[in-house]
């Protein structure tokens, strides 16, 4: 008996069986939908007219959101178990691994991402660890989603699915918890060091980013059946919790490619308890087909997008710098560098400064530490720049015409001598201890390439309430990044000349606001570990005029696209003045108040997104309440907004130009030579 169910299980479990059981149960479902439309035939035509272009693209954008979320949500627990691939990278592996859902059997997802991960160089026991977290957290918040939609499928059994809940409520209010579980579960398997990273900020960003994308899947379902005639808010806990067992139902069904049938069941027998049977059947078949299309097109475009990146590396071209080390260890392989000490060569690159110049250059003679040589660069200035710098103790270099900040820093580093160069803008007034404190730093510390300040959350001339908003977001935000960073600040920073000789000079065909500082940080954080320290300060006058700022993040934040879309600008992108979900929520304000005329709940969406924008960052609130008052507050947060939505406004703009644009594409270089032609001293 024993021998008879083994070889039954054996025969269930070959590949040919399962291949013959999905194509029967695809046949079945095949003739059941076909019976089903003979029986509705008359009444169909009037059910698909009601169904507009609009509704489907909007569905379709809202499943993207939800993939996007899960990949967000799976990327983050990869992190935690020690690998971060860059954005391409990873929505190569994951989107790929999701079409192995339309093979019949079980596994194909992990096997396709093992696949992939493998030629990423992520270990394959990282995606095995993350794949199976990630999976089982999806599976968790998916399951208290569907309690929405329980009780009327399950009746008095829906009960079972609270304790998925308490486990989801358990993640967030005591992520430690799930980190010792994970800890103990690879332990079992022998593989402990996997868990060292599950921080709690991650275990809660994972699950919430997971409930948001079964959130986001179940609105795309939600806006179908209201298209179509269903109440707006009889049917939205419904569609909600519907979809996410609808789904999970599918995903556990091995011979049942993509959840075809099972999702199906699903979704009729939760429609047509506020739909007609037609118009049921064609919300039903319409969402099958946005998860089609959805389900393919991130693939596509990930698979694109790494052959245009490797397309557009020239093959005679520098070849890219390693992969950045681990900047949590202070331990650098390259023989120490020397400490710091002598000369200090103060570099001050200048373009129609004579508002604040004088300012900086009392600054610069002011301070503690003696041994110090400035160089102002004068970058073509047309009003009396030249005429302040000449009545200072200063060297000037007067450039021929206007060539962009990264020209004239290396114009500026050809004419120093110093060991160090302490780069400063022409903006910023130095706190009198400031150049002794990095030579301090980088003697202390002789593995540092540099050491960075941050700016006084009080501006240098104030010149009203955007300003003020720009000093206090530009102290916070590097107060935050406080420590060993992966971009480099060269308006406020000592870095050491052996470390500027060896990445070579600024690229000089960025033009201004093009990110060539960040790019050139990144080039030496691939090398050694860089300080932003809260011990060096100085004070800046920031723009004051809105439309300047949104013209200049604009610039910045649709540049940055090519940067970020590189392996060696990954790193970047967690270090920016602007977080990724401030970002995102400030997007999803307009989008969903753009849907209102489909219905007015989509108003109470986009308020809900305009509460999660304004609750993203809790900490920076109360910074400001503590610094500016609590009547700031309003104007504060209505200045971040409008320059998060043009980040967004403009990223989508990079995107779009990336895949189209190899030029842009290629916008960022290795550039080796520190020189500047037409330059007079």
């Amino acid at each position: 008996m024993r021998a008879a169910l083994a070889a039954t299980r054996r025969l269930l479990a070959s590949r040919t069986v399962q291949w013959l059981l999905s194509a029967a149960l695809l046949v079945a479902v095949a003739v059941g939908f076909a019976g089903s439309v003979r029986d509705q035939a008359s009444a169909l035509p009037a059910a698909m007219a009601q169904l507009r272009p609009i509704p489907l693209v909007a569905a379709l954008a809202l499943v993207l959101l939800s993939l996007l979320l899960a990949m967000a949500a799976w990327r983050v627990v990869l992190t935690g178990m020690g690998s971060r691939p860059d954005l391409v990278t990873a929505a190569r592996i994951f989107f790929t691994g999701q079409l192995g859902t339309y093979l019949p059997g079980t596994g194909w997802p992990l096997v396709i991402q093992l696949q992939q991960g493998a030629r990423a160089g992520v270990p394959s026991g990282r995606i095995v660890a993350a794949f199976v977290l990630s999976m089982g957290l999806l599976s968790a918040t998916g399951l208290t989603v569907g309690l929405d939609a329980a009780p009327g499928l399950l009746g008095g059994h829906a009960l079972w699915l609270a304790a998925p809940a308490l486990f989801v409520i358990g993640c967030l209010v005591w992520p430690g918890g799930l980190r010792r579980l994970v800890s103990w579960l690879l332990r079992v398997v022998r593989r402990s060091e996997l868990a060292d990273g599950l921080s709690p900020a991650r275990t809660r960003w994972a699950v919430g980013a997971s409930g948001l994308s079964w959130c986001a899947n179940g609105l795309h379902l939600w806006l179908l059946a209201v298209s179509v005639g269903a109440p707006p808010l009889r049917s939205l806990p419904a569609c909600l919790g519907a979809m996410a067992l609808a789904i999970l139902l599918g995903s556990f069904l091995p011979t049942a490619p993509g959840g075809i049938g099972a999702r199906e069941l699903v979704l009729m027998l939760t429609l047509t308890t506020f739909l007609p049977t037609p118009a049921a059947l064609v919300v039903t078949a319409a969402s099958r087909l946005v998860h089609t299309v959805a389900d393919v097109l991130p693939a596509a475009v990930a698979l694109a997008a790494t052959a245009l990146r490797r397309a557009s590396r020239p093959a005679d071209g520098p070849v890219p710098a390693p992969a950045p080390p681990d900047l949590a260890s202070t331990t650098v392989e390259e023989e120490p560098m020397t400490p710091a000490s002598g000369l200090v060569s103060v570099i001050i690159p200048n373009y129609n400064g004579e508002k604040t110049l004088a300012a900086c250059l009392d600054a610069v003679a002011a301070q503690t530490y003696p041994e110090l040589e400035v160089i102002v660069v004068d970058d073509g200035s047309t009003d009396r720049s030249r005429e302040i710098a000449a009545g200072r103790d200063c060297r000037l270099v007067a450039l021929a015409g206007n060539s962009g900040p990264a020209m004239a820093r290396n114009r500026g580093i050809a004419a120093s001598r110093g060991e160090i160069l302490f780069f400063l803008d022409a903006d910023v007034a130095l706190a009198p201890d400031a150049v002794a404190t990095a030579v301090r730093i980088l003697t202390e510390h002789p593995q540092y390439a540099g050491a960075s300040g941050i700016y006084a959350p009080t501006p240098l001339f104030d010149d009203g309430p955007v300003e003020r908003y720009q000093a206090l977001h530009a102290h916070y935000w590097r107060r935050r990044n406080a420590g060993l960073v992966k971009i480099g600040y060269f308006s406020l920073g000592a870095f050491r000349r052996r470390v500027v000789e060896e990445v070579g000079a600024f690229d000089g065909s960025l033009p201004a606001n093009r990110n060539e500082d960040t790019e050139y940080g990144v080039r030496i954080a691939q090398r050694y570990p860089m300080l932003l320290t809260t011990e060096i300060a100085g004070y800046h006058d920031d723009d004051h005029r809105l439309v300047d700022i949104i013209r200049k993040f604009y610039r910045r934040a649709s540049a940055m696209v090519p940067l970020l879309l590189e392996r060696r600008g990954a790193g970047a992108a967690q270090e920016m003045a602007h977080r990724p979900r401030e970002i995102v929520t400030a997007a999803l304000v307009p989008a969903a108040a753009l849907l209102a005329p489909l219905s007015p709940l989509f108003l109470l969406v986009s308020v809900g997104f305009l509460g999660a924008f304004v609750l993203a960052d809790p900490r920076m609130l109360r910074f400001v309440r503590a610094e500016a008052g609590l009547r700031f507050l309003p104007f504060y947060l209505t200045i971040h907004y409008v320059l998060n939505a043009t980040i967004a406004g403009a990223a989508l703009v990079g995107l779009l130009k990336w895949l189209v644009n190899p030029r842009f594409r290629r916008m960022y270089r290795y550039p080796t030579a520190i020189s500047a032609p037409g330059a007079r001293a």
